[in-house]
């Protein structure tokens, strides 16, 4: 009776053991044969490079996910539409991620896609700004809620001088060309392309102040924390297309050049500068926690936010990078 027993206790559990086997071959077919939609909110410059060239070539079709990009203005920009459900990820410079997680940290950062120091001020030559020391008491113009907001808080720093020295005017990016001409401000904190654009178009009139050098800023991968919870493998998907488009660029060095300088209508002298001021990595660096850590202070120091930093974990996600290139995450959590 008891070996009875045994071999249908035995011949149960095979059964189990093969509907799940079978059940998981076929959620891993079904997963091969789905395609996935989602939104991907982008800033239009070349920081989002990776996600260009994953659409270009292909990759996130390779990854069965239909990824509809949309291209904004800034990083600021971007991350505010996925706040508001306008796309399920964003990418932005890791400034705009540490003010918002002052009052909207319902998002997850997955990793950075691109880091760069392309941050710069052009002063108005016309208003006696030929050091950095004459910005004191001029109206500085930057765009609010982007890292030039706060690179031109560190810039001014740096130079021995605070944002009480000057008056902040919040200059919107499609102003920016224009901003001397209008006189909207003596000095402006951008960012390339536009540094390169205002000097063509002011000339001699105009002196530009690049950062010191170090002060590289990282372009983070965020999304929308409900639908990354909910949609894990789209992440996966997504960060692994743009993995791919990593490798193509390190592949295809003179491939990429062209491409950049045609999607962007670069000449060929800044296209050569640009890619210098760049890398284009999937990476989560270890540099990261204090980089934020600093921010949160600064803006706390400038009372620019309100209440006290959330806990760096609470905004981290790791592991759908570790499970694609172990060795890129380096941060501390």
């Amino acid at each position: 009776m008891k070996i009875k027993i045994v071999i249908l206790s035995l011949i149960i559990l095979g059964i189990v053991g093969f509907i799940l086997v079978n059940n998981d071959k076929k959620e891993t077919l079904l997963d091969n044969n789905v395609i996935h939609k989602t939104k991907f909110g982008i800033y239009n410059g070349d920081t989002s490079l990776l996600a260009l060239i994953a659409e270009e070539k292909g990759f996130f079709k390779e990854e069965n996910i239909d990824v509809e990009l949309i291209k904004y203005p800034s990083g600021y920009h971007a991350m505010k539409g996925m706040l508001e459900g306008e796309v399920d990820y964003a990418n932005c410079a890791e400034y705009v991620a540490s003010k918002y997680s002052f009052t909207h940290p319902n998002f997850k950062i997955l990793g950075s896609m691109s880091v760069a120091n392309i941050n710069g001020a052009i002063a108005n030559v016309s208003k006696g700004i030929t050091t950095p020391q004459d910005m004191k008491n001029t109206r500085i113009g930057t765009t609010i809620g982007t890292a030039a907001e706060y690179y031109s808080g560190v810039f001014l720093e740096y130079n021995k001088l605070s944002l009480d020295d000057v008056k902040i005017v919040d200059i919107h990016p499609k102003e920016r060309l224009n901003v001397f001409r209008d006189d909207k401000a003596d000095v402006l904190f951008t960012w390339e392309p536009m540094l390169y654009k205002l000097k063509k178009e002011y000339k001699e009139k105009v002196n530009i102040f690049p950062m010191p050098i170090g002060f590289e800023f990282y372009f983070l991968i965020v999304s929308d924390e409900k639908f990354h919870i909910k949609n894990p493998i789209i992440s996966s998907k997504l960060l692994n297309s743009l993995y791919k488009a990593q490798n193509y660029i390190k592949d295809h060095p003179e491939e990429f050049k062209v491409f950049v300088k045609n999607y962007f209508n670069f000449d060929e002298e800044y296209t050569n500068y640009i890619l210098e001021k760049n890398k284009f990595e999937l990476t989560f660096p270890y540099v990261l926690s204090s980089v934020l850590q600093n921010q949160f202070k600064w803006l706390k120091n400038n009372n620019l936010v309100n209440g006290e930093p959330v806990k760096l974990n609470t905004l981290f996600d790791t592991e759908v990078l570790k499970k694609i290139d172990s060795p890129a995450v380096t941060v501390l959590e």
